[in-house]
């Protein structure tokens, strides 16, 4: 079984803190699921990067992850008041 990882994206996120872990991780044969808080999958982060995410937080139909991501930049203090985050 292969390792997943599950990186959380919100609005105004810091880019390196998101970006360098989803490369060196699918480097590392690592299953990455990219989420956005939002239902918009379009995220932008602190620098106004972009990112496509895969899904929205709410459409995600696993809680198995070996391991949660949760880059820093304005949008974590959006993630720390998400409920779906919390559960």
């Amino acid at each position: 079984m292969s390792k997943k990882a599950l990186i959380v994206l919100a609005p105004g996120f810091e880019e390196i803190e998101a970006l360098t872990p989803i490369d060196i991780l699918r480097r590392a044969k690592i299953e990455v699921t990219i989420a956005s808080i939002e239902a918009d999958k379009l995220v932008s982060g602190r620098n106004h990067i972009s990112v496509q995410t895969d899904l929205a937080l709410n459409e995600l139909e696993t809680d198995h992850f070996d391991a949660i991501i949760i880059p820093g930049g304005p949008g974590a203090k959006l993630l720390r008041k998400s409920p779906t985050v919390l559960e």
